[in-house]
């Protein structure tokens, strides 16, 4: 086992355990076996005292001796978060009648996954490494509804991505939203995440069991149907 030269308090080593040189003439049994066993030299302050024993953690200024057991890496629970992993970006539109005059929102029931199925949300997904969110929104509506559409102003959430916090397995995400409409005459249909697709009035908007993640930009979506004037421009929420 090697050691390092003492540092801070440590000033002197205490050698009076170590074995004395071979006498003349015969030969050093150290030299001869290299592998042998050999006391390892005590560290010594002023004080005459010594350090820690192996295992015990040396404050700071403390000589180390290589090979001592060292703290285990931190290692993290199933579905526990990184410190500093960045949130997952979601994706979502709130489908409306029309832009300048909204007075429905399209609403998409849930098929799976089973912790989810029967709720209700506003369409969308996740967005893809390296693409950008709208890009991701518009092909997600595309793969869900099949349909193009035209989007309007994102509305405004309360975190650092101007969207809303929300929950995912293991990891921390962003919910953005958009304002959209259908665009070329499509008609919305249900894909295979959904079974069904309703459109809601203002009033109406409290008729279906909204998932969580959606509570917060649904009621958003709400004051705007009750004034569209405020469409077209990014609204506070």
């Amino acid at each position: 086992m090697s050691w390092r030269a003492p540092v801070g308090p440590w000033t002197g080593v205490d050698d009076r355990r170590m074995p004395p040189p071979a006498a003349s003439g015969q030969p050093d049994r150290r030299q001869q076996r290299p592998d042998a066993e050999c006391r390892i030299p005590r560290l010594v302050s002023k004080s005459g005292s010594i350090p820690p024993s192996s295992g015990t953690a040396y404050p700071v200024g403390h000589a180390r001796l290589s090979g001592m057991p060292r703290r285990p890496p931190a290692v993290r629970a199933p579905g526990e978060r990184a410190p500093s992993e960045p949130p997952l970006l979601v994706v979502a539109a709130a489908v409306l009648d029309d832009l300048a005059g909204p007075t429905r929102l399209l609403a998409a029931r849930r098929r799976a996954p089973a912790a989810l199925a029967g709720g209700w949300e506003l369409p969308g997904g996740k967005v893809e490494p390296g693409e950008q969110p709208t890009a991701a929104l518009v092909r997600e509506l595309a793969e869900e509804l099949a349909v193009d559409i035209e989007l309007g102003a994102q509305l405004s959430g309360p975190d650092a991505h101007g969207g809303w916090p929300i929950d995912l397995p293991g990891r921390a995400g962003s919910l953005l939203v958009w304002t959209a409409v259908v665009s070329g005459g499509g008609i919305p249909t249900a894909g295979a995440d959904h079974d069904a697709l309703r459109w809601l009035t203002r009033t109406e908007l409290t008729d279906v069991a909204w998932l969580p993640a959606d509570h917060a930009p649904v009621a958003l979506v709400g004051r705007l149907l009750h004034d569209p004037g405020v469409v077209g421009g990014t609204v506070a929420g």
